[in-house]
């Protein structure tokens, strides 16, 4: 299914309005039709690998229109995970409102200065990052369909990992965002956070976990394929320019 809407986090992070479009089945008129409302500024786009012979009709609907990346969907399925054994000293746990300095103290360290798609864009790239992906991540901490798990190395924080509980017939996991502190890398910790992750689910009835990331960023990927993940799904992401706005601030 066809999906737009607006994305109010990044519309606050980045000051324009930005819209989020995923596209699974080719439709022109929908496509043509992002900006009929003309209070569109940007819309970041996800757009199935499987229409690539359909690419070409992008710049004819949308001429201010650039690839950003690609990403790739891993998925595994849950069932009698086992809890992970975790070595002396170091603990996992779920996190809660209380935590939301370290939550914030793990998150400036560990994307400082990471790059993505928003990147590819001039009007997104010196926008601090991290700042946005703290605000995103603070629903996480309180949130009844949301999780949050710190890992902690003697008592200090390493690393966390954020994920949307999504309900229906087949319930899953979503992994949204996570990472671990450099000084602590190497040390097996994101593939614990992992293990507990999916113990929680399985102990809680969901079926399935899915994550994704950027199409170059093999080392988290060669992780989850170790721990059971596998690929199933990939998109192109592309950025839109569809205001007066939004392209004089790309020219400047």
């Amino acid at each position: 299914m066809n999906e737009f809407s607006i994305s109010e986090s990044e519309t606050r992070t980045f000051g324009l309005k930005v819209f989020r479009a995923k596209i699974t089945e080719w439709d022109s008129a929908f496509i043509q039709s992002w900006g009929a409302s003309g209070d569109v500024d940007v819309i970041i786009s996800r757009i199935d690998t499987r229409l690539q012979s359909k690419l070409f009709e992008l710049k004819r609907l949308h001429s201010d229109t650039f690839l950003a990346d690609a990403i790739v969907y891993y998925s595994g399925r849950l069932g009698n995970n086992s809890r992970p054994i975790l070595p002396e000293g170091i603990s996992i746990r779920r996190a809660g409102s209380e935590d939301q300095n370290i939550l914030e103290d793990l998150i400036l360290n560990i994307f400082k200065g990471y790059k993505n798609h928003y990147h590819s864009n001039p009007l997104f790239c010196n926008v601090d990052l991290a700042k946005g992906y703290l605000e995103w991540s603070l629903p996480y901490l309180n949130e009844e369909d949301k999780i949050c798990l710190i890992i902690s190395d003697n008592g200090i924080p390493a690393g966390f990992l954020t994920t949307k509980l999504n309900s229906g017939s087949e319930p899953f996991g979503d992994i949204i965002l996570n990472g671990i502190v450099k000084a602590f890398e190497g040390r097996g910790y994101y593939s614990l956070l992992l293990r507990e992750l999916k113990f929680l689910l399985s102990e809680a009835g969901y079926k399935r976990l899915i994550v994704s990331t950027q199409l170059n960023n093999q080392r988290v990927q060669a992780v989850w394929a170790k721990e059971g993940l596998t690929i199933y799904d990939s998109f192109y992401t592309f950025h839109h320019f569809l205001s007066h706005k939004s392209r004089k601030s790309l020219i400047n």
